[in-house]
């Protein structure tokens, strides 16, 4: 099984993705609309996804690839207010 690590930065006016391999060379990369949860949770998540999906493309891989353990780091604006 193939590990792929998933790195995600999700600011107030973007999302920035970068994906990797298991020796950390980046493989894809994408840039997404806002991820601000304290302002649009759909907005963010789906953010989070359209940038996910783009980056992994650009990998030439998917999401639902069984042979892929994906690994995730997220960092999102706006989880610091209650």
């Amino acid at each position: 099984m193939q590990n792929v690590y998933i790195g995600i930065d999700g600011g107030g006016t973007k999302t920035n993705v970068l994906v990797e391999d298991e020796n950390g060379r980046p493989l894809g990369q994408a840039r997404s609309g806002p991820a601000n949860i304290r302002n649009n949770h759909q907005l963010a998540w789906q953010s989070i996804l359209d940038g996910v999906k783009l980056a992994l493309s650009k990998a030439s891989m998917r999401l639902d690839d069984p042979s892929i353990r994906f690994h995730l780091g997220l960092g999102l604006a706006g989880t610091e207010v209650p």
